[in-house]
């Protein structure tokens, strides 16, 4: 006689599911009561202001774009005055004094730089660059961008081009 065989725990979960079915299954039913949704009533809405005239329905916006820059005003710039001594100095010397009171670059030819000039001026920078430039007959001008004092010299100076 052949039997077939059972692992010890297929018999114990047979068992075990056998004896909690019937606790499950003979549950006396629950009654369940319908309950209404509760209503909300809210507060008549009432305004302190009448409602603002309605002109159009259509709206005027503008478009995004980036925020413009702040406006750059060209006007004239105002220099303090300033007095300048230099009596007996040169060319150099005393270039090299106004571009240093000013904060600003210097770029001058060395071969002017010995000629001499002699000052005792009141005026605003370029006013005393002028008196500069006449004792010592030379043209130079002044960078305000880049912060240079330039004397010019005839083999950089702008001119037109000869006609043939």
């Amino acid at each position: 006689m052949n039997l077939p065989k059972f692992s010890f725990s297929k018999v114990a979960l047979g068992f075990f599911l056998i004896a909690i079915f019937p606790s499950f299954a003979c549950t006396p039913a629950q009654s369940f009561e319908y309950v209404e949704p509760r209503k909300e009533y809210y507060q008549v809405a009432t305004r302190q202001e009448p409602k603002e005239p309605v002109y159009s329905r259509v709206t005027w916006s503008q478009l995004p774009r980036p925020v413009p820059d702040a406006p750059v005003q060209k006007g004239k710039m105002i220099q303090p005055t300033m007095s300048f001594e230099m009596p007996n100095s040169t060319l150099a010397e005393s270039l090299e004094a106004l571009s240093q009171s000013i904060g600003y670059e210097l770029r001058y030819p060395a071969k002017w730089a010995k000629r001499r000039v002699s000052l005792k001026f009141t005026g605003t920078v370029e006013e005393i660059l002028a008196e500069i430039c006449k004792q010592s007959r030379v043209k130079a001008s002044l960078d305000h961008e880049n912060k240079i004092l330039r004397v010019h010299f005839s083999e950089t100076s702008p001119r037109l081009p000869k006609d043939r």
